[in-house]
């Protein structure tokens, strides 16, 4: 039987989750009490590394495309929430983007 979960973050849970990559949080460990309080079951390095990896976040970008999240990380404008899917196969994310917004 395959076993899917699933996460779906929209920009502001992004950017409060991105608050928690610098490294004073980090190391007293506020990362893992607020993602096992607000997301049981998930951990940082599910969430972020992997956005980082598939290219949906970035680090230190200064497009004016991109909208702060925090700590140096960015994302699209044209992005409304990211839906995360552990499976079997491993994490995968799906973009859900707004087309409501214009590039300026």
């Amino acid at each position: 039987m395959n076993k899917e979960t699933n996460l779906t973050l929209d920009i502001e849970a992004l950017q409060k989750i991105a608050g928690y990559g610098h490294w004073i949080p980090a190391l007293k460990g506020f990362h893992r009490s607020y993602l096992a309080t607000n997301y049981p079951g998930w951990d940082w390095n599910q969430i972020i590394p992997q956005l980082i990896r598939e290219k949906i976040v970035h680090v230190n970008s200064v497009s004016a495309t991109h909208q702060r999240l925090a700590n140096g990380l960015s994302i699209s404008i044209e992005i409304e929430s990211i839906t995360l899917t552990i499976s079997e196969h491993g994490i995968r994310a799906t973009v859900r983007k707004s087309h409501s917004k214009a590039r300026r």
